[in-house]
């Protein structure tokens, strides 16, 4: 059994929600250890976040089985914490490991 490191993207949006709806789920993520990537000078929307989970994979499970664990497991935290909040989402979660995981985000040109 080994441990891997696996990096998670998020996004999401919210049905009819205000802006408390959005700070109690920006709140959730951000205490739950992802990263706000609006707030690392990307111009990105505020609802894009990135963070790292880890797992253990057995010797013989593959690496992809690991990232699908990872990806439900985050996937339900989330939208249980939606629902329990009474908010209507749609959430994206993607899950890649961590060191093959490379990323890029283009800043507009200024006119």
């Amino acid at each position: 059994m080994k441990l891997i490191g696996y990096t998670v993207l998020v996004t999401f949006d919210l049905s009819y929600a205000n802006s408390s709806d959005y700070r109690y789920v920006n709140s959730y993520l951000s205490d739950n250890g992802f990263e706000q990537l609006s707030h690392k000078n990307h111009k990105l929307p505020s609802n894009t976040y990135l963070g790292t989970e880890t797992e253990k994979v057995g010797a013989y499970e593959s690496v992809a089985i690991g990232a699908e664990r990872v990806k439900n497991r985050v996937y339900r935290a989330i939208k249980n914490a939606m629902n329990g909040g009474g908010l209507n989402s749609v959430v994206f979660v993607m899950v890649s490991p961590e060191a093959e995981t490379f990323y890029s985000c283009s800043r507009p040109i200024d006119f």
